[in-house]
């Protein structure tokens, strides 16, 4: 019911929150969707950011475990090891809304 007063289709999940980081420039947010026979992960949706702010994912037929992954690439050459990103926790995806998370970009090797 809640999905209808959204404005989503029944099979639609709406996931939302912001993205945090110091370094200014595009941003993409994927949702990654863990693979139950392998470790592989799977890109089923992104938006791409111009800059920090709030973001929105709107995914039909996904559940399961997923993560998020939010990742810049401030020198324009490909998102590497080297760039500011970061890997939300993995969730499991019933159906329902998700809002509120918040995505901290970091350098490799520093602490949110």
């Amino acid at each position: 019911m809640l999905l209808l007063s959204l404005g989503l289709a029944a099979d639609q999940v709406r996931i939302s929150g912001r993205v945090e980081s110091t370094v200014p420039g595009p941003i993409r947010v994927e949702l990654l969707q863990v693979e139950e026979r392998s470790s592989a992960q799977l890109l089923v949706a992104y938006e791409l950011l111009e800059e920090p702010g709030p973001f929105v994912l709107i995914v039909t037929d996904v559940s399961g475990t997923v993560h998020l992954r939010a990742a810049a690439d401030p020198d324009g050459d490909g998102v590497g090891p080297d760039d500011p990103q970061t890997l939300h926790p993995p969730f499991i995806l019933e159906g329902d809304p998700i809002g509120g998370l918040t995505l901290t970009l970091v350098l490799p090797g520093e602490v949110p």
